[in-house]
């Protein structure tokens, strides 16, 4: 009996530790072209951060013109998730909704100055455009890659990225 519940145990630890690994590999790890001046990108995922009382997952874009990263927080809710983007030049919001996947003017806990200043920043025919790019929700990989491709194209002043 004694040896069957420490078999047990062992089995469940090397489970566990398993199970701690594979979530690890989990992360987020993407790289692609842009159509863009920004050329190539890499998605990674790091440290999730609390933003205001909320746990977020957060990625980092690194363009291969840029001077700076490109921030991603995302933030899962019941409908659907929201990925707010940061940067030096523009922040924007991808999210879903019934019209699809796609950008919008900040809103929410990571606003982060007046939504006037972002707007001098965006370009307004871009961001038309980019109003719906897919329908409906799309797995995190996906919508990071899309981001990526994307965003971009929405800064009106590309040398501030």
């Amino acid at each position: 009996m004694k040896k069957m519940n420490f078999c047990s145990v062992v089995t469940l630890v090397i489970l566990m530790m398993v199970g701690t690994f594979a979530k690890a590999e989990n992360l987020v790890n993407l790289n692609g072209e842009t159509s863009t001046t920004m050329g190539k990108y890499e998605v990674k995922e790091v440290a999730s951060e609390d933003v205001k009382g909320e746990t977020m997952r957060k990625f980092e874009i690194k363009y291969e013109n840029a001077k700076d990263v490109v921030v991603v927080y995302l933030r899962a809710t019941s409908k659907c998730n929201e990925y707010s983007v940061l940067s030096n030049g523009l922040d924007i919001q991808y999210v879903c909704s019934k019209k699809g996947f796609g950008a919008r003017p900040l809103s929410g806990k990571l606003l982060r100055h007046n939504p006037n200043v972002d707007a001098m920043f965006v370009n307004n025919d871009e961001l038309a455009r980019q109003e719906k790019i897919t329908g409906g929700e799309l797995p995190v990989e996906e919508a990071l890659g899309y981001i990526a491709c994307y965003y971009p194209s929405l800064v009106k002043h590309i040398d501030l990225l």
